[in-house]
C-alpha cells in the first residue's frame, strides 16, 4: 500500500504554529499565577522548605531555560545572534547555581528550624570567590549582549508587537508578591503564616517560566527576523 509522505510545513506556517503555541503556553502562565496563591495555601508548610521539591523544580526550570537557550544558539544563522544567545546562557546557569545556594544544599544542614533544614554559603570554601567570577560572568554577558546590539532587538520586537509585555509584568508581580512573602515593602505579611515560604517559592517557580517563555518569545522574533532578512 502506498504511503504519503510527511507533510513539511512551509516557514510561515511553522512559524506561526510556534506562535500559537507560545501564545496558549502564555495563557497557562497567567492562570498559574492566579492560582499560585490559593495553591499555596493548600500546600503543606514543609513543601516551602529549602531545598524542597519546588525549589529543585526552579532548577529544573532554569537549567531548561538554558538547554534552549544553547539550542538557539545553534540555530542561530548569523554572528549578532550568536552573541546574543551566548550573552544570556551563562546568566540562567548563574540563577540556577543562586538556587542552589552555590552548591551549600549538597553538604549537611547547618541548622534545623521550623521553616526546616537551614544551608549557607559561607560553610563553602570557594565562597568569596563566588561574587567575583559572577561580577565577571555578566561582565562578559553584558559585552556579548553589546555586540548583538540587544536593543535593535528589543525595538524590533516593540515595532513588530512581539515583545513579551505579559511575562515581563508576570516577573514584576512576583517580584513584588515574593517580597510581600518575605516581609519587605514595609506590608504585614503575617497572614500568610506558615505558608509564606510556600507562597515566596511557587511564585518564584512562576516567575522562572515567565523567563522561559520570554525567552522563547525572543527566539520567534530573531528567528521571523532573519527569515526576513533583517
Amino acid at each position: 500500500m502506498h504511503k504519503s509522505a510527511p507533510t513539511c510545513l512551509q516557514p510561515e506556517e511553522a512559524m506561526g504554529m510556534q506562535a500559537r503555541r507560545l501564545g496558549r503556553a502564555r495563557m497557562a502562565l497567567l492562570v498559574a499565577l492566579v492560582a499560585s496563591l490559593p495553591v499555596a495555601f493548600a500546600m503543606p508548610a514543609r513543601w516551602g522548605w529549602e531545598n524542597s521539591w519546588i525549589e529543585n523544580a526552579q532548577v529544573f526550570v532554569l537549567v531548561g531555560g538554558f538547554a534552549a537557550c544553547v539550542a538557539s544558539m545553534r540555530r542561530a544563522s548569523g554572528r549578532s545572534d550568536r552573541a546574543l544567545w551566548l550573552g544570556i546562557a551563562p546568566i540562567w546557569l548563574l540563577i540556577a547555581a543562586r538556587e542552589l545556594s552555590w552548591g551549600a544544599v549538597f553538604a549537611d544542614p547547618i541548622a534545623f528550624t521550623a521553616d526546616g533544614p537551614q544551608f549557607s554559603s559561607n560553610t563553602l570554601w570557594f565562597k568569596h570567590y563566588v561574587y567575583g567570577i559572577a561580577g565577571v560572568v555578566l561582565a562578559a554577558c553584558a559585552l556579548l549582549l553589546a555586540v548583538a546590539r540587544l536593543d535593535r532587538v528589543i525595538g524590533r520586537m516593540l515595532r513588530a508587537g512581539t515583545f513579551p509585555w505579559a511575562e515581563t509584568l508576570v516577573v514584576l508581580l512576583v517580584a513584588l508578591a515574593s517580597s510581600l512573602a518575605e516581609g519587605h515593602l514595609g506590608l504585614d505579611a503575617d497572614f500568610l503564616g506558615a505558608q509564606a515560604q510556600v507562597m515566596e517559592e511557587l511564585v518564584e517557580l512562576v516567575g522562572y517560566l515567565a523567563l522561559v517563555l520570554a525567552q522563547g518569545w525572543v527566539a520567534w522574533a530573531t528567528r521571523a527576523m532573519a527569515d526576513n532578512g533583517h
